[in-house]
């Protein structure tokens, strides 16, 4: 979950531990998470993405269905 001051109700504890993540972890994050796995279906929507990303992706497709691309 994610904290937003003034936005999300209630008082957010904030830990005191600093973590520290380096462009290594985002890589071995990306390696890690992305496989040759099949992708049956995406979802793209609330919380994921805002209002004016919602209306970017509807006017990028305009009506049309996306369809997977050979690979």
């Amino acid at each position: 979950m994610c904290h937003i001051e003034g936005v999300t109700p209630g008082k957010p504890v904030v830990p005191e531990d600093k973590i520290i993540i380096t462009q290594k972890d985002v890589e071995d994050a990306i390696r890690f998470l992305n496989d040759d796995a099949q992708i049956d279906f995406v979802s793209v929507g609330c919380p994921h993405c805002s209002m004016k990303e919602m209306e970017t992706i509807a006017n990028l497709l305009k009506g049309r269905r996306s369809a997977r691309r050979p690979g």
